[in-house]
């Protein structure tokens, strides 16, 4: 069946908070961590801000590919996404909508002052989709590839 991406943007909005999965290829491991996506609406494309100094940064420089996932009752949706990281302007930008975005994701409410300086923003490029529901007891899966 094919995804509907509005369906997807609905889901993440709901869950707010993803389980972003990194590959390390100094630790030969898969990496876990919470994440705060902002999607741009009616796309495939979301941001997130993280500490410029971080492994998480260090794995995605070296190794441009995430899997994002969010839960949501009993629907699951799983991005498989290329990524770019950025520096300066696009970062306060988006600390501003950030702000005023319905989550209320503050970033000052999570880093100090000094870390702050040290943010950066990952453009996150979704490659796939996929959206697993249980609807009266039965799996349905929805996927959408880019083209």
């Amino acid at each position: 069946m094919r995804l509907d991406t509005r369906r997807a943007e609905a889901l993440s909005e709901r869950a707010k908070i993803a389980v972003m999965m990194t590959w390390s290829a100094e630790r030969c491991r898969p990496s876990g961590r919470l994440v705060h996506p902002l999607w741009t609406p009616a796309t495939t494309t979301a941001r997130i801000l993280s500490d410029g100094r971080s492994p998480k940064i260090t794995d995605l420089r070296a190794n441009p590919r995430l899997v994002l996932t969010y839960r949501s009752n009993d629907e699951f949706l799983v991005v498989e996404a290329d990524l770019t990281v950025r520096t300066g302007g696009p970062v306060a930008e988006l600390r501003c909508e950030m702000a005023a975005s319905p989550h209320g994701y503050r970033p000052e409410d999570f880093w100090s002052a000094d870390d702050l300086n040290h943010v950066v923003l990952i453009e996150v490029d979704a490659v796939r989709m996929e959206l697993c529901s249980f609807e009266r007891g039965e799996l349905i899966v929805s996927t959408w590839r880019r083209p």
